[in-house]
């Protein structure tokens, strides 16, 4: 008596991620960037001021100075750009392509020959990746008509996005949205049907008129 064989479940693992994983991903990578540039800031007022630094620093940058609002306004930007940049390129680089916000979605970037990510090419991606986010973030929108999905940063950097986690498809929800799609046809189907005997009924009403108008004349 032969056994039946069972193959496992085919899982979403090492596949290309999708729009809305990578989205979630980095909204919670934004979200880490600044708590931790908001961590940092009160650290660095909690010095200043037990040093009594802020004095010093103050009496430079006086309020009524256009220099200082300059400087301090640079320094706040710089400040946060340091931590973006720091933060992306070192994660990515120890975690093998894994953010927090990645993590947590189960997503990770990996070089398209399957290695694991440099700290080269993860510079080379973070930069890529403002330039991709300048022309109306068309450069990230990109991998929405590209077969591996990938943004024009990760063909620069030479990387793509896949799934990390060996998630499976929902077959309940890809049922249900396949029944939902195929009412939906049957619905335009009878509306298109209804219209046409509509046009049909017209058409025969209207040369039954000529017809009668003919016979009367």
């Amino acid at each position: 008596m032969k056994q039946k064989t069972t193959l496992p479940p085919s899982t979403l693992q090492g596949q290309y991620a999708g729009f809305v994983s990578r989205f979630l991903a980095y909204i919670i990578d934004l979200l880490v960037v600044i708590a931790i540039v908001t961590i940092l800031g009160l650290t660095a007022d909690i010095i200043l001021r037990f040093f009594r630094i802020d004095e010093f620093i103050a009496s430079l940058l006086s309020t009524d100075n256009l220099l200082g609002d300059v400087l301090r306004a640079t320094a706040f930007l710089g400040s946060i750009a340091f931590v973006n940049f720091a933060y992306f390129v070192i994660i990515w680089t120890v975690t093998a392509g894994r953010s927090v916000g990645k993590l947590l979605i189960g997503v990770r970037i990996v070089p398209l020959n399957g290695s694991r990510i440099s700290i080269f090419r993860a510079i080379i991606r973070y930069f890529a990746f403002i330039l991709a986010a300048l022309p109306l973030f068309i450069g990230l929108l990109w991998f929405l008509i590209s077969d591996r999905r990938q943004g024009w940063h990760d063909k620069i950097a030479g990387t793509c996005v896949i799934y990390d986690w060996p998630a499976r498809e929902d077959d309940g929800m890809i049922g249900r949205v396949q029944s939902r799609w195929h009412s939906l046809k049957h619905t335009r189907r009878l509306i298109r049907t209804k219209r046409a005997e509509r046009k049909s009924k017209k058409a025969a009403a209207g040369t039954a008129a000529v017809h009668t108008e003919t016979e009367g004349s």
